[in-house]
């Protein structure tokens, strides 16, 4: 997609095209919704890594109680 320059003060040519505003807002709600997924699967990773830490940080403690 090529913009024209926006000289003489007028507005470039993408943002007066219908189409080219909504393939625009469309490839910026597919950014945002890749950007949530992986947000998403960071935090069910990190979730999951602390919830491992917690449980061997248990069985730790329960060893030292028995043992």
């Amino acid at each position: 997609m090529f913009r024209k320059p926006a000289a003489d003060g007028l507005t470039p040519e993408i943002h007066t095209d219908p189409r080219s505003r909504i393939a625009m807002y469309w490839r910026l709600v597919g950014l945002l919704l890749i950007f949530a997924i992986q947000a998403g699967m960071i935090a069910v990773f990190l979730y999951g890594i602390v919830r491992l830490l917690l449980v061997i940080v248990r069985l730790k403690k329960d060893q030292l109680h028995t043992g």
